[in-house]
């Protein structure tokens, strides 16, 4: 994302798009920083917390867990790649309808935070040491 950002910079007009409305159409416009830098700093932010934050105990969590958390945080990459995409179209002037992006995007997003919480309960009810009733075992 940072090259594609550095790449498109020079050519890239003052004003670009950042947000869409519900129907997928561009609705509000934002300066060079926001459209094409913003995305890429969050995007590595995100990645380094979820990392760090995966490793936090990491020896108390089950592996099927660990593979949850690692495809819930590449699942949030995925969606910001996504919409760094939409706006670096736009830059080179290819209007694509965020929603045909943004909708598949946040249905992964939601199977892997799925899949997270399932599997997060699973392990923290094995740690406690209790079945899914409440009995101990």
């Amino acid at each position: 994302m940072f090259a594609m950002a550095l790449s498109a910079w020079p050519a890239a007009p003052a004003q670009l798009p950042i947000h869409w409305d519900a129907s997928g159409r561009i609705d509000e416009y934002g300066n060079k920083f926001s459209a094409l830098l913003l995305i890429p700093i969050l995007a590595t932010a995100i990645y380094f917390v979820l990392e760090a934050s995966s490793r936090l105990r990491s020896s108390r969590i089950d592996a099927a867990t660990k593979r949850a958390f690692a495809s819930f945080k590449y699942a949030i990459l995925f969606v910001m790649a996504g919409v760094y995409a939409v706006m670096a179209a736009a830059v080179r002037g290819i209007v694509v309808n965020m929603n045909l992006v943004a909708i598949p995007l946040i249905a992964l997003l939601l199977i892997a935070a799925a899949s997270l919480t399932y599997h997060g309960i699973r392990a923290a009810t094995a740690i406690r040491g209790t079945t899914r009733n409440g009995i101990s075992s």
